[in-house]
């Protein structure tokens, strides 16, 4: 399955946390395959992250202050 989240504004986890705004994220079988702009092949499924946000997952983002 592929799926195409476009023109949202990507946050990366490179070294250089790298910001693309207007971008469209390719994914092919739960792995990212490509950033780029103005996605025009085949796709299954298509997100429409406008003026949104698109970066990845928190893991484990809470803490325990107490502790």
């Amino acid at each position: 399955m592929k799926i195409v989240i476009k023109n949202g504004i990507v946050i990366t986890m490179d070294e250089k946390r790298a910001i693309y705004e207007k971008i469209d994220v390719v994914i092919k079988n739960d792995k990212i395959v490509s950033l780029t702009k103005n996605y025009k092949g085949v796709y299954d499924k298509v997100i429409d992250a406008e003026d949104k946000v698109v970066m990845p997952g928190l893991i484990n983002a809470h803490t325990h202050l107490g502790m």
